[in-house]
């Protein structure tokens, strides 16, 4: 069973058994939103407009599922009396919050500096220096010694490296990146957007001319993963041997297959030793291309 709470219908909704529309940010069912403190601030957000259709804050949402079981005294009826139980008696744990209150906040227009705030305000942790064992940037790391890598070294990927023998069947490195026009997957709905910013592979003219692809062809990228159709772009900034795609938008939009059927799901061992834990290895992946 599985339930959703989304802004948007992005491909999980698809598999949802129930589906729980949220509005988005700049919406809500009152003037005010969540509470929250950032960068020597504390900030009350405004809400903009009611949310859409039968979209629900946050909060609202959450009310209506605790009320299924009888619980949804247990919760604030708004995010004003959410923000002011908050703040109520907060100087009493930290003085810097004297005068901070839901009211003071709605005066100054929802937002409130701490005392330590200034134009040379660093977050905390920061002002003594960076956040490593000895507070400097650090090029040797300790805690790595036992793995060879307590200082940089270079180690062949997972796949896309030019020794690896399934360069044979599958010759061209595939890589993903950022779009300008989306954020992951979100506003891949929109229409101008997929007029000419649905999913492109980009491809260098060698690889393309050898494969007898041109620009606006179909084309399926695949390898002993799996595949997926996509627009062919042909584009001369890429070094030959390479691809490049925006990283995902809706399934909906393939005409067949999905990128990540691609993709490389390999965990490297060490990366659990690491500050921010194992890495999936989107960008190292090797793939064919043909017209579709």
């Amino acid at each position: 069973f599985f339930a959703i709470v989304d802004i948007y219908h992005s491909s999980a909704v698809d598999y949802a058994d129930i589906v729980l529309p949220a509005c988005t940010k700049f919406e809500c069912e009152e003037n005010v939103k969540q509470l929250r403190d950032s960068m020597g601030h504390v900030m009350l957000a405004n809400g903009m407009v009611d949310p859409m259709f039968e979209s629900k804050s946050d909060l609202q949402i959450e009310r209506l599922l605790a009320a299924q079981w009888g619980l949804e005294d247990l919760l604030p009826e708004s995010y004003e009396e959410l923000a002011r139980f908050m703040l109520d008696g907060a100087a009493e744990l930290d003085p810097r919050m004297e005068g901070i209150t839901y009211d003071a906040l709605l005066e100054h227009g929802g937002v409130m500096a701490l005392p330590e705030t200034g134009d040379d305000y660093m977050p905390d942790g920061l002002a003594e220096g960076f956040l490593t064992p000895s507070t400097r940037i650090e090029l040797y790391y300790e805690y790595l010694v036992d793995q060879g890598h307590e200082l940089p070294v270079y180690e062949d990927a997972n796949e896309a490296y030019e020794s690896n023998p399934k360069k044979a069947q599958f010759p061209l490195y595939f890589t993903q990146g950022k779009s300008r026009y989306r954020i992951h997957a979100y506003y891949s709905a929109n229409e101008w957007f997929q007029e000419d910013f649905g999913p492109s592979l980009n491809i260098a003219p060698e690889d393309a001319e050898a494969r007898g692809i041109v620009t606006g062809d179909d084309v399926r990228v695949f390898n002993d993963r799996g595949s997926f159709v996509a627009t062919a772009l042909v584009n001369r900034s890429l070094q030959p041997g390479v691809l490049f795609m925006a990283e995902t938008t809706y399934t909906r939009y393939y005409k067949e297959g999905f990128l990540q059927n691609v993709t490389n799901s390999a965990r490297l061992e060490r990366g659990y030793s690491m500050f921010f834990g194992p890495q999936i290895p989107y960008n190292d992946v090797l793939v064919e291309v043909e017209k579709a």
